[in-house]
């Protein structure tokens, strides 16, 4: 798996438990197919990762 891949998976696995917190948290569940959708407009709506190089000791 390369890096992008982890860090969307990790993206998604993210969303899901602050999707699920807000359902606990409002005592309203969400039918599967409605907190798939919800999960996925978190992650569309994240600011994008900034990518940057090391510095390299000389």
């Amino acid at each position: 798996m390369n890096l992008h891949a982890v860090e969307h998976q990790h993206d998604i696995e993210t969303s899901r438990a602050e999707v699920y917190a807000v359902e606990i948290a409002t005592g309203v569940p969400l039918p599967e197919e409605q907190f798939d959708r919800a999960v996925m407009l978190d992650v569309e709506r994240r600011p994008p990762r900034v990518n940057f190089t090391r510095r390299r000791d000389a």
